[in-house]
């Protein structure tokens, strides 16, 4: 998801175990924070 704001988050009781896997060009940021969504 590029140029995409997207948030997930676990909302039931057990733990979850995440696998990413991206591609990215050399030297660009992976994330940035969105100004208007604060950080919890």
């Amino acid at each position: 998801m590029v140029n995409t704001i997207h948030h997930g988050e676990n909302r039931g009781d057990k733990d979850v175990i995440l696998y990413m896997f991206y591609l990215s060009q050399k030297d660009s940021l992976l994330a940035v924070q969105h100004p208007e969504i604060p950080l919890e």
